[in-house]
């Protein structure tokens, strides 16, 4: 049987393919998420009172506060206008106190766009066949999702393709009715203490509405520059503990989560600040050239390696893994300074490449 490095191996040839088909891509990027909306330093403030299984375990000691990194990001590997369907992707970095990278990663939607990673490795090589540039029009529009469609079909099938297609559709859907990137997450599913569980990003303010009818392709972004120039902008994180398969499935994981018994764990933090001055253009290009990674987790209080439990996420873990190795992503090393103290040191800002 095939092994999911193997199922995964395909990753780096998808990168070239996107590189070579769109004319904006000027190097080897991110196999998806590729475009950045906001790049910034964060904090994360842990709550006081925490379920037992997080309790003391890794970032989550009561009333702590960590320094760390933050990006949002659309969802394709190529540039493209934000008025387009897509999902949104959301990062955050930290350290624990005993040096351990801990990655949150999380989609604007509640459920996985398919039900096992080879599916979704399918979805990436139709997307990059179906690359036909910059969304200027509805003829282009069509005509990209009538090849995302046609290649989706010869790889799984007619029936599968337009299921798939169909939940695609309805996740995407958020985004492009929305009128910013200032909207709910949801990570994958994680494993603390032996208990599985999903984390939601919830905004503190229900600032988000309908959007005009027309719009900049760079809407989302400047929408976001806008408010964060005005004050911060504030996520609760809930921890949603795994129940059962019914309310919160680990095999159907196309299926959103019931999240009744969810609880609070964190505030996570994009303070205000002037995205034109030199300091947020230096956190800006560091979440553009870092990387991230699903197994950059503690599950327990002894901080070992982390090892997803579920294939989707182990092939997450790897396909992460391959890209960022593929881009040459900036070595961790160079940029650990900033999870001590919240700042781009000179040494930092003069290793950063220009």
């Amino acid at each position: 049987m095939p092994t999911i490095a193997q199922d995964v191996a395909d990753v780096p040839n998808i990168q070239q393919r996107l590189l070579d088909q769109h004319p904006e891509l000027q190097k080897l990027d991110r196999l998806a998420h590729q475009q950045q909306l906001v790049g910034s330093y964060v904090c994360l403030q842990i709550a006081d009172n925490l379920p037992a299984n997080l309790a003391g375990v890794g970032l989550f000691q009561p009333q702590k506060i960590f320094h760390g990194i933050g990006r949002i990001s659309t969802g394709l590997g190529r540039p493209h206008s934000q008025i387009e369907p897509d999902f949104l992707g959301l990062m955050t970095a930290f350290q624990t106190q005993a040096g351990n990278r801990v990655d949150f990663l999380g989609i604007n939607t509640d459920s996985a766009p398919t039900n096992s990673h080879q599916d979704f490795m399918q979805v990436l090589q139709a997307t990059a066949a179906s690359t036909l540039g910059w969304l200027n029009s509805l003829n282009t529009f069509v005509a990209q999702q009538h090849a995302f469609l046609q290649d989706l079909t010869l790889r799984l099938g007619v029936s599968k393709a337009i299921r798939i297609a169909t939940h695609l559709t309805r996740q995407t859907l958020r985004t492009s009715l929305s009128r910013s990137a200032y909207q709910r997450y949801w990570s994958g599913i994680v494993e603390v203490n032996g208990d599985m569980g999903k984390f939601t990003w919830v905004p503190t303010q229900a600032e988000n509405s309908l959007p005009a009818l027309i719009r900049g392709h760079d809407c989302l972004q400047q929408q976001w520059q806008q408010r964060q120039q005005q004050a911060a902008i504030e996520f609760d994180l809930y921890w949603i503990t795994y129940r059962n398969q019914r309310a919160t499935p680990i095999q159907d994981i196309t299926r959103a989560w019931r999240e009744t018994h969810k609880q609070k764990v964190a505030t996570l933090i994009f303070p205000q600040r002037d995205t034109t001055d030199i300091t947020s253009q230096h956190w800006e290009k560091l979440a553009t050239l870092m990387g991230a990674n699903p197994a950059n987790w503690v599950s327990e209080k002894t901080e070992k390696p982390y090892q997803p439990a579920l294939a989707f996420e182990m092939a997450r873990q790897q396909a992460y893994q391959l890209s960022q190795q593929t881009r040459n992503a900036l070595d961790p090393q160079i940029y650990a300074c900033v999870f001590a103290n919240g700042e781009i040191s000179d040494a930092l800002m003069a290793a950063l490449p220009h």
